[in-house]
């Protein structure tokens, strides 16, 4: 058991891999991203609120969505993972969005992202070998349909392997890497050169490494897998914090949130849809614009008939 309210590790854990915590736990998460907002014991709701609308309008930039590594948007787990399960709250709760399945969402999906960035930003600059280890763990363990999980640690460590990099970098450091034992290796240990593959087959060029029985998997593809993975668990977080929050919490978002709602709304006054609803229809986009265009033009006069 792991309280995230405590520890900064444990807070880490929570946030990266909450598939692998109970939603007690995932709760004190939480908790520990409010009491960021607590003030002479008081919640200081109006920084909240500007905090959550910056994010959630942020999702909006790809900009924002791919920034490096070294820039996360917050400093601290808890605080990103309350800014974005809040923002999706402010942006279900639209009533635009009332019968959109949440697969249909853009907002809610670039919002996902924004936060698979940031989450991955922060564990890089959290620096800590051990944290890696137990993330990979759950991206390159065994499915179910393949021989069963193992029985001992999937990784055994991360690590510089000076024998595989080519050259040193400027400051005379080597490249990590993802220690894997080859009775626990799954298939998902076989990191390509994406640049090289030439097919849905990935055919690039294997980068793993072999050595002494284990597989050497470059740090960098458990980044790539990682940023997948937290889209993905995002969900896990989102649903734990949508049961927690009542009405009366909901109400507050709906009557104060106005940020989000705005961006939403300038998107489509523009002709941006496909940042509002996922697999916009291309052919009904064009129909669009060329409305917009007509309605525009001083020129034109809607009901006659022009060639």
């Amino acid at each position: 058991m792991i309280d995230p309210r405590e520890t900064d590790r444990d807070a880490y854990l929570a946030a990266a891999i909450p598939t692998n915590y109970t939603d007690r736990e995932i709760v004190r998460l939480f908790t520990r991203g409010y009491d960021r907002y607590v003030v002479d014991n008081t919640p200081d709701r109006e920084t909240l609120l500007s905090d959550l609308e910056r994010f959630g309008t942020a999702a909006f930039k790809n900009s924002q969505r791919n920034r490096p590594l070294e820039y996360p948007f917050v400093d601290e787990p808890a605080t990103l993972v309350l800014l974005a399960t809040l923002s999706t709250v402010c942006v279900s709760e639209q009533p635009r969005f009332e019968d959109t399945p949440p697969r249909r969402n853009q907002v809610l999906h670039n919002i996902r992202e924004l936060f698979a960035t940031n989450l991955l930003a922060l564990v890089h600059e959290y620096d800590d070998p051990t944290l890696y280890q137990d993330i990979a763990e759950v991206l390159y363990a065994k499915g179910p349909s393949q021989d069963g999980p193992h029985p001992g640690r999937v990784c055994t460590g991360v690590k510089p392997m000076p024998e595989f990099d080519e050259e040193e970098t400027a400051e005379n450091e080597y490249d990590l890497y993802v220690e894997i034992p080859m009775a626990a290796a799954s298939r998902k240990c076989l990191a390509r050169a994406s640049t090289e593959a030439t097919s849905s087959d990935k055919t690039g060029e294997i980068r793993t490494q072999v050595k002494n029985n284990h597989l050497y998997v470059p740090l960098d593809h458990l980044h790539d897998t990682y940023r997948s993975y937290a889209k993905r668990c995002f969900g896990r977080l989102q649903t734990v914090q949508e049961g927690e929050l009542g009405e009366p919490q909901r109400e507050w978002l709906r009557e104060h949130e106005t940020a989000i709602t705005e961006r939403t709304d300038y998107a489509l006054e523009i002709g941006q849809y496909e940042k509002v609803w996922k697999n916009w229809d291309q052919g009904e986009q064009v129909v669009r614009l060329l409305q917009n265009a007509v309605r525009a033009s001083p020129q034109t006069q809607i009901g006659e008939f022009h060639t």
